[in-house]
């Protein structure tokens, strides 16, 4: 799940429009949008579940291990080259 807070209505309308966003992109290697809801200034966009975590954490994962992106899977890599909307 992913939390956007927002502080007045303007934010909020930029949160539902990253919510929209979300919704429309149908692509293998981006996280699957499921559903959204506004709770407390607060936006929840909740996705499709992340077993081994986000491209952030696996960069810094990678990063921790001394790990080089050519020698892990480039599944992630590819998916960021492949993308089209």
């Amino acid at each position: 799940m992913k939390e956007i807070s927002f502080s007045d209505s303007q934010k909020l309308g930029e949160a539902r429009k990253e919510a929209k966003l979300m919704q429309e992109i149908k692509h293998r290697y981006v996280t699957q949008y499921i559903d959204s809801f506004v709770h407390a200034q607060h936006l929840y966009l909740v996705m499709e579940y992340c077993q081994k975590g986000d491209l952030s954490n696996y960069l810094s994962r990678c990063m921790v291990q001394n790990t080089s992106l050519s020698n892990s899977p480039r599944a992630a890599v590819d998916g960021v080259i492949d993308f089209n909307f």
